[in-house]
């Protein structure tokens, strides 16, 4: 799924979560570095494993970056 705004990031995690996706790749990409906590706080509260281009997004609350 693409997301280019936060509504748009919002809407992927509702579809991700009902389809029960494994895991999720996040691409590492300026307009998402900037909403590294806001990626990561939905990925641990539905216990979706995401890794992310950066470290940061692991201290961010994320898997793995």
């Amino acid at each position: 799924m693409r997301a280019s705004n936060d509504s748009e990031a919002d809407a992927a995690f509702a579809v991700l979560t009902m389809v029960h996706a494994g895991g999720l790749l996040i691409s590492a990409d300026s307009f998402l570095f900037f909403r590294k906590e806001r990626l990561a706080a939905p990925a641990a509260r539905y216990a979706m494993s995401a890794i992310f281009g950066f470290r940061e997004f692991a201290a961010a609350g994320g898997l793995a970056g």
